[in-house]
C-alpha cells in the first residue's frame, strides 16, 4: 500500500529515541494520498516509536500519526485535535490518544482504496467483530472449550492486544521467538465459562486502547463474568482490567454485603482465590447481620473449603456460634460430605453453640455420615451440644413427623429430659428469688 524511506538525522531535544530509531520516515506512494509525507518522531507508546505529520483530510486541518510498527507493517491514524481532551495534552502523550481513521500499511503492497473509518457515528469498524479482510486483522485466536472439540477463532489486530496484556506483548515483541508470534495464530484451550467470556475480554482490549485508558464500556453483566474476566486477565497479564474488575465487585459487595455468594460458583469453579478471599471477609464482617434466608442462598453456593475459610474466621461469641450453626445445617442438607469434612464442620471448637433450628439437620447429617453411634451407652459430643440447644427450648420442639427425631435413641431422650428439668428448675429458682 506504501513504500517509505528511512531518514536519519543528529539528535534533537526529543531525546526519548532509542539508539538507531529514525528521526524522520517518510511515506510516499500510499493510494491513500494525503498520507504521504515526512513524519518527525513525536515520543513513545507502548514501546513503539511514534511519528507525527501535520496535513489535511476531508478539507480540515489534521495530525496523521504512525502508532507502531511490526516487521514491515505499521498503523497511520489521524488525531482529532479539535477535541478538547486532546489539544491539553503533551506532545509526548499523543501517542496514546485514539485515532478517528486508521490506515494497516504495508512496506511494497499496492494500495487498495480508501482505508476504513475507525469512528463512524460511533461505531467502530476496525473491530475483531468484522471480516478479517475488511477490518485488516493480522493475527487469528483459537479458542478451544476444555474437554470437548467446540472451537472459535477470532481475528484480531495485534496493536490492539499487545497495548493491554503483556501475555501478547511478549509474543510479538522484539526479540520473542514464540511460535505464535512466527506463525500469527494461537491455539489456546479455556474452561467452558472464561471461553464465553473471552469476546468482553478483547471488546475490553480494544476500548482501551481506542479511549486512551479511560474505562466504561466494559461492565461485567453477571457475576460469572466478573469472575471469567478476573480470570482471564490473570492469565493473559492485563493488570488494569483487574483493578477494573476489583474495582466493579467492591462497589457491589458496599451496596449489597449478603448477596455477594452469587460470585463463588464461578469463583469456586475456576480457582480465582482473590475472589473468593474477597467473598469469605465479606461475609466474616457482616456475620452477625444473616437473615434465614441469607444463610439459605449463602448455602446453595458454598463448597466445602469456602464454608471452612468462613468459619475459621469468624470471632468467637454465642451469637456468631447460633449462625454457624444453622450456615453448617443448611450446607449438609444440601451436600453429602465426607466424614473428615463433617467432622471439620460440626467439631466444638467450630460449632460451641448450635441453634435448636439446626439441630435434626445436623444430626441427620451425622447419621448419614458418620453411621449409628457404636456405644449404646454414650452420646456423640454433637448430640451432647445438641441436646444442650434443645433443652433450654424444650417445650417449642416440634417432634411430629420429623426422620432424625424419630431415629435418636432412648439415651439422647432420657439426657434430653433430665437436661431439660435441669433448665426448668434454673429459671424457677431464678423467678423465686427475683425482687
Amino acid at each position: 500500500m506504501a513504500s517509505a524511506a528511512h531518514q536519519n538525522h543528529q539528535e534533537d531535544s526529543l531525546s526519548t529515541r532509542k539508539k538507531g530509531e529514525c528521526e524522520t520516515i517518510v511515506v510516499f506512494g500510499a493510494g491513500t494520498v494525503e498520507v504521504n509525507g515526512e513524519y518527525r518522531f513525536a515520543g513513545r507508546a507502548n514501546g513503539h516509536a511514534h511519528y507525527e505529520m501535520k496535513g489535511t483530510w476531508e478539507g480540515s486541518l489534521a495530525t496523521f500519526a504512525i502508532f507502531a510498527a511490526y516487521d514491515k507493517r505499521w498503523y497511520i491514524g489521524i488525531l482529532e485535535l479539535q477535541k478538547e481532551c486532546y489539544r491539553t495534552c503533551k506532545i509526548q502523550d499523543a501517542s496514546l490518544l485514539p485515532p478517528a481513521r486508521i490506515w494497516w500499511c504495508d512496506v511494497d503492497a499496492n494500495c487498495k482504496g480508501p482505508p476504513p473509518i475507525l469512528f463512524h457515528d460511533g461505531i467502530t469498524l476496525l473491530d475483531w467483530r468484522h471480516d478479517p479482510i475488511v477490518s485488516f486483522a493480522d493475527y487469528e485466536i483459537v479458542i478451544t472449550v476444555e474437554g470437548t472439540t467446540e472451537s472459535t477463532s477470532y481475528h484480531v489486530h495485534k496493536i490492539f492486544l499487545s497495548s493491554g496484556s503483556a501475555y501478547f506483548a511478549g509474543i510479538w515483541g522484539a526479540g520473542a521467538n514464540f511460535a505464535e508470534g512466527h506463525e500469527n495464530t494461537s491455539q489456546i484451550c479455556l474452561d467452558r465459562l472464561t471461553a464465553d467470556a473471552f469476546p468482553h475480554l478483547l471488546d475490553y482490549l480494544y476500548w482501551v486502547y481506542a479511549n486512551h485508558g479511560r474505562i466504561g464500556l466494559l461492565a461485567a453483566s453477571d457475576y460469572w463474568e466478573n469472575v471469567s474476566l478476573y480470570w482471564l486477565a490473570d492469565y493473559f497479564k492485563i493488570h488494569q482490567l483487574t483493578q477494573d474488575l476489583d474495582h466493579d465487585f467492591e462497589k457491589d459487595i458496599a451496596a449489597n454485603p449478603c448477596s455477594c455468594h452469587h460470585y463463588l460458583p464461578s469463583a469456586q469453579t475456576l480457582g480465582v482465590q482473590p475472589r473468593i478471599n474477597s467473598v469469605v471477609d465479606t461475609y466474616v464482617a457482616h456475620f452477625s447481620e444473616l437473615t434465614e434466608e441469607d444463610i439459605d442462598d449463602l448455602a446453595d453456593d458454598l463448597i466445602a473449603p469456602t464454608l471452612v475459610l468462613i468459619l475459621g474466621k469468624i470471632e468467637a461469641s454465642e451469637c456468631h456460634g447460633l449462625i454457624a450453626s444453622q450456615l453448617v445445617a443448611a450446607f449438609c442438607e444440601r451436600v453429602l460430605v465426607d466424614s473428615e469434612t463433617f467432622l471439620a464442620l460440626s467439631n466444638a471448637t467450630v460449632l460451641p453453640h448450635i441453634h435448636p433450628d439446626a439441630v435434626w439437620a445436623l444430626l441427620d447429617a451425622e447419621s448419614k455420615v458418620l453411621g449409628a453411634p457404636a456405644s449404646t451407652t454414650e452420646l456423640t459430643n454433637l448430640q451432647e451440644r445438641c441436646i444442650e440447644a434443645l433443652s433450654a427450648n424444650f417445650l417449642s420442639i416440634d417432634f411430629d413427623d420429623n426422620g432424625p427425631a424419630a431415629s435418636q435413641s432412648p439415651l439422647f431422650y432420657c439426657k434430653l429430659m433430665a437436661k431439660s428439668q435441669e433448665h426448668w428448675r434454673s429459671e424457677r429458682d431464678a423467678a423465686v428469688q427475683a425482687p
